[in-house]
């Protein structure tokens, strides 16, 4: 069978002589794996086609378990972007990373997502915040449940007990995240430099907020 998709490029590595295997998260498919065959000899398709966070609008073929691309209708060369722009590329790598580690099931809302990451061009880190703060929301996650710093249990947002503080879903959360988390969750903040001891605690919250995703529902 045969469908026609538009595809975020997470990771790609070279399979076998020529060819490659890419994760991709595609509009309508979710995240999959594509097998494109002869791909180093130059034969099929132009080289640089399948890098990292390039967007491809692609007819796709399943067989037997395996998917391929048939037909490259268009192709949004991000990769040179980030290529030239070292923030750039490490902030798409990490929304890159955060999709290709937690996210898997299809939501057409996630490929949008990806697609206005890829316009961003400063204050990464600003960016990389609101764009974990709003994958989470499609996940159930809301920022004004956090009514309080401290303990926090990441499966229900509230309040860790003193007798729960030990397992793995509490996390801490220091006045000053929350509030930079508050701040960049509201659509009329003008971006800002979180810190860089803010935004490890930040990555900390959310790469365990996702991980408790994926093992529990």
């Amino acid at each position: 069978m045969t469908v026609r998709d538009s595809c975020f490029i997470l990771h790609r590595f070279p399979a076998g002589e020529d060819s490659l295997l890419v994760k991709v998260y595609c509009r309508d498919l979710g995240r999959r794996t594509l097998l494109v065959p002869e791909y180093f000899t130059g034969n099929r398709y132009r080289l640089g086609t399948f890098e990292p966070f390039n967007i491809l609008d692609l007819y796709l073929e399943e067989t037997n378990g395996v998917l391929k691309p048939v037909d490259t209708l268009s192709v949004n060369f991000h990769s040179k972007e980030a290529a030239s722009d070292f923030g750039k590329f490490v902030f798409l790598s990490k929304v890159a990373e955060t999709v290709l580690k937690f996210i898997s099931l299809p939501d057409r809302s996630i490929f949008e997502l990806l697609e206005e990451s890829t316009g961003i061009d400063d204050f990464f880190d600003f960016n990389l915040v609101r764009f974990w703060l709003n994958l989470a929301h499609l996940l159930g996650f809301s920022v004004e449940k956090l009514n309080q710093a401290g303990w926090v249990n990441v499966m229900d947002l509230g309040v860790c007990s003193p007798e729960e503080i030990r397992n793995g879903y509490c996390i801490f959360i220091p006045p000053k995240v929350l509030h930079i988390l508050k701040q960049i969750s509201q659509s009329e903040t003008r971006p800002f430099h979180p810190g860089k001891v803010e935004m490890e605690k930040i990555e900390k919250f959310f790469k365990r907020f996702f991980s408790l995703q994926v093992e529990n529902f």
